[in-house]
């Protein structure tokens, strides 16, 4: 379980990285937990990194986590994005707002 981290400071842009948790079943190819970075990308030496882990299913959309997320740092979700990490290049998720995060094309099984 992961106790709630103190929101960092109000900043302009940032970005959410999302990583994968598999599902407990194998067979089914699907992911039932994701892990949302908070990274502030300044110029300051020392990035911020906080992390939250969301519980999913079948309709929870990229557009869905983004508004939690934002939420739960207290950040707006027009300064903030989504984007999933791809050969260790953030891969920015915004074109994808209406699609599931469940997709093949968001989180590959």
């Amino acid at each position: 379980s992961m106790a709630p981290q103190e929101a960092p400071d109000a900043v302009d842009q940032g970005v959410a990285e999302v990583d994968v948790a598999q599902g407990e079943d194998p067979s089914k190819n699907l992911h039932d937990t994701v892990l949302v970075s908070y990274v502030n990308f300044s110029g300051e030496k020392k990035d911020d990194d906080y992390k939250v882990s969301y519980r999913i299913d079948h309709s929870i959309t990229v557009g869905d986590l983004l508004k939690d997320a934002c939420n739960y740092w207290g950040c707006s979700r027009h300064d903030y994005t989504l984007c999933k990490i791809e050969n260790d290049e953030p891969k920015d998720l915004d074109g994808f707002m209406e699609h599931f995060l469940q997709e093949d094309q968001i989180l590959s099984p």
